[in-house]
């Protein structure tokens, strides 16, 4: 009986591939920064000392420091949480094959009239379309991708491997995208 350990992704492979542990990252340490500079802000300068101590500034920031530190445990308990789930799935799930029925890009342009000239940006999403059967029932389901699905080897028609947790098994997770495509030919 060969028993291989579970492959699990790290930190930075989590940050860099899964959007929603990304932006909890984003928000934990925007947070801290958040904090950290309303704590600055509120305190008095050591030179001349403030004519009235509890001002209406010194009072804004310290909620603002409050608040900080709130949007930093939110964050790091979302981001917790998401390592936990994709922990638990790379570890206690199974990889089954499934089909990559199409890859979908939204394209979203927005302007911005701020000076003479308009500026037009574009933003991509891209999401893949997938088939699989998980525990004898067929599931169709739409993944959203951090990246283009090139980037990752998927491409419409062509199978790939995903992760399937036996508890939940209408969130796969497609190992190319959190292994990359040489840790998914290694096996």
């Amino acid at each position: 009986m060969n028993s291989t350990p579970p492959v699990i992704p790290g930190l930075l492979s989590l940050y860099r591939h899964d959007l929603t542990f990304q932006r909890a990252a984003n928000v934990a340490a925007f947070g801290v920064v958040v904090a950290v500079g309303m704590y600055w802000v509120s305190q008095p300068v050591s030179s001349p000392p403030p004519p009235i101590d509890n001002s209406f500034d010194v009072a804004i920031a310290k909620v603002g420091a409050i608040g900080g530190i709130v949007m930093s445990g939110v964050g790091l308990l979302i981001l917790l949480r998401r390592w936990r789930w994709v922990r638990k799935i790379f570890k206690e799930g199974t990889v089954i094959r499934g089909l990559v029925e199409n890859i979908d890009v939204v394209v979203t342009t927005s302007s911005s009239s701020d000076s003479h000239t308009f500026k037009h940006k574009t933003r991509r999403s891209y999401y893949a379309i997938l088939r699989y059967t998980a525990q004898g029932e067929e599931r169709t389901v739409r993944v959203k991708l951090p990246s283009s699905g090139f980037v990752y080897g998927l491409a419409k028609g062509q199978e790939t491997d995903l992760m399937v947790h036996h508890l939940i098994p209408e969130k796969p997770l497609i190992c190319a995208v959190y292994l990359g495509r040489s840790a998914i030919t290694a096996r």
